[in-house]
């Protein structure tokens, strides 16, 4: 049963991770882990970000584990300092993110079933995205970005927050394997 709540601007949710954007509702967050609860049972988290000059974020997420020994803690925050290579849930933040799916290969390599698939892309994404800098419009960077995706193979979706350039990055693999919804009033 979803409550009856006035919604900020834009509300993502699909396969277990999701997005509230902008006058950030309590009842409106409680819904989304709702409807996403049932797609990842493992394990549920979310965190509410407010950069500046920025609406208000709350990333969700829903966890179903099949890789390594234990779940991976979502909504995960990577430092963008340079050097700094590890993908943890409690490090200096300024990129979050939720993830969903399952990486078979990168750049044709099998990554295992051992290898954290959802620090696997969001350390990806982070490489590129200190790479190539992309910015609003910039479709020569945001290319770049897309084809850096490619190499990984196999069904995935993530929802992205950068506070370095306060954007909300949204992407999917190239075949759309999963959905990647969303609703604005």
């Amino acid at each position: 049963m979803y409550a009856k709540v006035k919604p900020p601007p834009l509300a993502l949710c699909m396969c277990g991770i999701g997005a509230v954007v902008g006058c950030v509702s309590p009842d409106l967050c409680d819904a989304v882990a709702s409807a996403i609860g049932p797609r990842g049972p493992d394990l549920q988290g979310s965190r509410a970000y407010s950069p500046a000059e920025c609406p208000g974020v709350t990333l969700l997420s829903s966890v179903l584990h099949i890789r390594t020994e234990a779940p991976f803690p979502q909504p995960v925050s990577l430092s963008l300092s340079p050097g700094s290579t590890d993908a943890t849930s409690d490090c200096s933040p300024t990129l979050h993110g939720v993830y969903n799916g399952e990486i078979y290969t990168q750049d044709g390599a099998d990554i295992g079933q051992d290898v954290c698939d959802t620090a696997l892309v969001l350390t990806h994404l982070r490489a590129l995205l200190t790479r190539h800098h992309p910015s609003m419009g910039d479709t020569e960077g945001w290319g770049a970005v897309a084809r850096g995706l490619s190499s990984l193979e196999g069904p995935f979706a993530l929802i992205v927050l950068d506070e370095s350039t306060q954007q909300l990055i949204c992407v999917r693999d190239h075949l759309g394997r999963r959905s990647l919804t969303h609703w604005i009033q």
